[in-house]
């Protein structure tokens, strides 16, 4: 069951490349989440700088959430100088709930 939590490969199909990585910072329900969704599941991602604001990371989540088989929320916490991962978590449905220090936390129910 652990294992379907660590960090991942970012990998472009075209060329096998890694290009990043990704993972979940623990399973769904983690207490520090609690006090934003009961199941949440708080993911993490990081792409190179080269194959950054190609589409990649959003394609990584999505692919993630995928093979997600229970209903889950899903968190993201984004830096509030990175300007564009805010924007695309609001662009895959991810709606702002807390800004805590200095990170924005975004939040998504997936049935």
């Amino acid at each position: 069951y652990l294992s379907s939590w660590l960090l991942r490969a970012i990998i472009r199909c075209s060329d096998n490349k890694m290009i990043g990585h990704f993972n979940a910072h623990g399973k769904p329900g983690m207490p520090h989440l609690k006090s934003f969704c009961d199941d949440g599941l708080e993911i993490g991602y990081t792409i190179y700088r080269p194959y950054r604001r190609k589409g990649y990371a959003s394609e990584a989540i999505q692919g993630f959430i995928r093979s997600i088989s229970k209903p889950v929320s899903v968190v993201l916490s984004i830096g509030e100088k990175n300007i564009p991962s805010l924007k695309m978590a609001e662009k895959l449905g991810y709606y702002q709930i807390e800004l805590i220090e200095n990170e924005f936390v975004y939040l998504r129910r997936f049935n």
